[in-house]
């Protein structure tokens, strides 16, 4: 993983932290972040579909740190402090299906597609 990767992984565990936080001081209910982080993503969307020759990779990639809050948001409600890597996992098994995925071998090839994209 490049460092860029590794500093954006800090700088997201910060914000989940000061969300969180926000939260349980009482400063912003759950319901003010959920729409918070619900409005952040429906703006980077549009944003991201906005580009030129913007690819479904493009946005999911734009989308990636909204939902990994989101997922974050989630687990602290439930009272667990989850890692990196386990909110990772949550945001690519809550993501909304691409439209016309309809296989898990399908789903594979544009997690294999998407990989390849990042690393290019």
């Amino acid at each position: 993983m490049n460092s860029a990767n590794l500093q954006l992984q800090g700088l997201l565990t910060v914000v989940a932290e000061l969300l969180g936080t926000l939260q349980t001081k009482g400063m912003l209910s759950g319901t003010e972040l959920d729409d918070l982080l619900a409005r952040a993503e429906q703006t980077a969307g549009l944003d991201a579909e906005a580009r030129p020759g913007a690819s479904a990779v493009e946005l999911e990639t734009v989308l990636f740190p909204i939902r990994l809050l989101m997922e974050a948001k989630r687990a602290a409600e439930r009272d667990e402090r989850l890692g990196f890597s386990d909110l990772t996992r949550l945001v690519g098994q809550n993501k909304p299906p691409r439209p016309g995925v309809q296989s898990p071998d399908e789903s594979f090839a544009l997690a294999v597609e998407t990989e390849r994209e990042r690393d290019a």
